[in-house]
């Protein structure tokens, strides 16, 4: 049996539309001090392979200070925290993704889920 290598889409434009949103955590740049947004990928999804970034398509959007604090205590200490699902954000960003390939991603997820 062959097992498919992971091939991670990647795209500057829906990494661009990640960052134009304001900060998951707040939902407002007020109590982010105005610090830039990046799109961070979500690493603790488990579908990549090992030492590569995930898909563009697990991206959220989130302030440089909420970012370091992320990467600090951990990432699913981060989010259980915050009682926020990352997962259930960066799928609506890839639904409404500037990029065709990224929403398609989508669409491979859905299908693998109804397959089990």
């Amino acid at each position: 049996m062959q097992v498919a290598k992971y091939k991670p889409v990647r795209s500057e434009s829906h990494l661009k539309f990640v960052r134009s949103h304001a900060c998951c955590i707040t939902q407002d740049g007020e109590n982010c001090n105005g610090l830039p947004v990046v799109a961070h990928h979500l690493t603790h999804l488990g579908n990549r392979s090992l030492s590569k970034k995930p898909c563009d398509s697990d991206t959220i959007n989130i302030c440089h200070n909420h970012h370091n604090s992320l990467h600090f205590v951990g990432e699913r200490t981060f989010w259980r925290e915050w009682k926020i699902d990352p997962e259930l954000i960066a799928d609506d960003l890839a639904s409404r993704s500037p990029c065709e390939a990224i929403r398609n991603t989508l669409r491979v997820k859905n299908e693998n889920i109804t397959e089990l």
